[in-house]
C-alpha cells in the first residue's frame, strides 16, 4: 500500500525526505523554464563571484545549500528578477561581457574554490562542470552590467555588486520590466525539495560521476 501511495503521490512528504529526484522545473519567465538545480547553481556561482570574506566569517556562515533550502522563496524570487533583466539585455543585444571580464570572473571562482570549502562542496553536490560555471558567470555579468547602467540613469543609484539585495526592486525600470514579463511558479516550485543530481553528492553518499543534466 505504501508503494502504491508513493506512486500516486510522488511529491508526498515521505518521498521528499529521500533524494531520489534528479531535477524538476520550478519556474518560467516569459516562456523560458528553469529547474531547481539551475536556480541553485546560479545562487552558488553568484555567491562565489562576490569579494572574498574573512576566514572567521566563512566558518560561522550557514552552508550554502542549507541557506538556499531555508531561503528558497527569496532565492527563486531574486533569480526570476535576474532572468527578467537577462531577457531584456538579450533583446537589446547589450551588456555582453568581454572575453577579458569572463576570464577574470572564472579565475575568481577558481581561486575562491581553493579556499572556500563550503562553496566548493556546494558546486560538487550540484555536479557543476567548468563549462556551466563559465555560462553562469557570463549571464551574471551581463545582468549586473545592465543593472548598473540602468541605476546610474536614475536618482540614488547604488553599486549593485556591493549589496544587490537592497536594490533588486528599488528602481522603476525593474518594476516596468517585471510588469511586461510573465513569471510563473510551477506547482510546488516555491518549496525546496531534496534532489539527487547525476554525478553530484547526496547528504549520505557520493554517486558515481556522470554527465550533469
Amino acid at each position: 500500500m505504501l508503494i502504491l501511495l508513493l506512486f500516486l503521490f510522488p511529491w508526498s512528504p515521505v518521498r521528499a525526505a529521500v533524494p531520489e529526484i534528479a531535477d524538476r522545473l520550478v519556474l518560467s519567465v516569459s516562456g523560458s523554464s528553469y529547474s531547481q538545480r539551475h536556480v541553485a547553481v546560479w545562487f552558488v556561482v553568484r555567491e562565489l563571484l562576490q569579494e572574498e570574506v574573512a576566514t572567521q566569517k566563512q566558518k560561522d556562515k550557514t552552508p550554502l545549500l542549507s541557506e538556499i533550502a531555508s531561503g528558497w522563496k527569496s532565492v527563486i524570487e531574486k533569480f526570476g528578477e535576474d532572468m527578467v533583466i537577462r531577457q531584456e539585455a538579450a533583446r537589446l543585444g547589450s551588456f555582453q561581457p568581454s572575453a577579458k571580464a569572463q576570464i577574470k570572473a572564472n579565475e575568481r571562482i577558481m581561486a575562491r574554490r581553493k579556499v572556500d570549502r563550503d562553496g566548493n562542496a556546494a558546486l560538487s553536490a550540484l555536479a557543476v562542470t567548468d563549462d556551466e560555471i563559465s555560462n553562469f558567470t557570463g549571464t551574471i555579468l551581463q545582468v549586473e552590467g545592465f543593472r548598473k547602467s540602468r541605476d546610474r540613469q536614475g536618482p540614488g543609484a547604488q553599486d549593485l555588486s556591493k549589496n544587490s539585495s537592497q536594490t533588486l526592486s528599488g528602481g522603476s525600470w525593474l518594476g516596468d520590466l517585471k510588469a511586461r514579463s510573465v513569471i510563473r511558479i510551477y506547482g510546488g516550485g516555491e518549496t525546496w525539495v531534496p534532489l539527487a543530481f547525476p554525478g553530484g553528492l547526496t547528504p549520505a553518499t557520493q554517486q558515481n560521476k556522470g554527465v550533469p543534466e
